[in-house]
């Protein structure tokens, strides 16, 4: 169980992609790059190092964005091999005019926007000219045919724990494995008389043992006979009084990572029997 917990920890991003919480893909951006006159007069057509920066919003492509790299950037020449994996986008009209020195400063990740700055050293031909960033983006951009809400509840948890902001994180996560819980629990219901179905007002805990026991094959032979069920019982459990705590301020506690064990009911190692 312990080695479980520690491959959630270690591997999150990992299990975020396998849950369609998360998803790499490339973004790719054009446009001119103006530099701030108030910081530096504009000067012509004599070569002059000017500030830009600029600033993208992604919130057409992502929900959340988990991670954000600046793979590339240069100009933009139509009839170049773009698609070519091995291409690098020119950093300069010559040798000695219109350099780029560019990088990502700032990635907000619930603002799905991205800022961009550096310098051009260069003309007013360069600042008329367009640039292109080439992006590769790992983000939350829709929902999962997987586990349905629960995806968009963890992509969330994953943004805040990449911002630091854990109390945030572990109520995302909590949420995920709440509504996953509950739409286990309907769909078991379905199946079963009225006398025989899990109620909703029942602790969280006690909807996941009877879902997990729901959905044993006969031959198991009970959640006694599920190696990890003790240690996973036992975890939510303390996960589900912290929760509780904290929503209710009888309890100050300051997380270092938000515990994975909310993410235990999707280990295949509970489900594939």
């Amino acid at each position: 169980m312990s080695k479980l917990t520690k491959a959630l920890s270690e591997g999150k991003l990992y299990v975020c992609l396998k849950l369609e919480a998360t998803e790499f893909k490339p973004v790719y951006r054009t446009t001119e790059l103006l530099p701030d006159f108030d910081f530096i007069p504009y000067d012509g057509g004599s070569v002059k190092d000017y500030p830009v920066w600029h600033e993208f919003d992604l919130s057409n492509e992502a929900i959340f964005i988990h991670k954000l790299i600046l793979d590339d950037y240069g100009y933009f020449v139509e009839d170049d091999p773009h698609d070519d994996p091995e291409y690098e986008l020119p950093k300069a009209t010559s040798e000695s005019t219109g350099r780029l020195a560019l990088e990502l400063q700032i990635a907000d990740r619930f603002g799905c926007r991205a800022l961009v700055r550096g310098s051009l050293s260069g003309t007013s031909m360069e600042m008329n000219m367009d640039v292109r960033f080439d992006f590769t983006m790992c983000s939350y951009s829709g929902d999962s045919r997987l586990i349905g809400y629960a995806a968009e509840a963890i992509a969330e948890g994953f943004a805040f724990e990449e911002e630091g902001k854990l109390k945030q994180a572990f109520f995302s996560y909590f949420s995920a494995i709440d509504s996953f819980i509950e739409a286990e629990r309907e769909k078991l219901n379905r199946g079963l008389p009225e006398d025989k179905r899990t109620k909703p007002g029942i602790r969280l805990i006690e909807k996941l043992q009877a879902v997990v026991k729901g959905n044993m094959p006969p031959p198991i032979g009970g959640l006694d006979k599920v190696k990890v069920w003790g240690d996973v019982k036992n975890g939510f459990d303390k996960c589900e009084k912290l929760r509780n705590a904290i929503a209710h301020n009888t309890k100050r506690t300051r997380l270092r990572r938000p515990t994975w064990i909310c993410a235990l009911p999707y280990s295949p190692s509970l489900w594939q029997w």
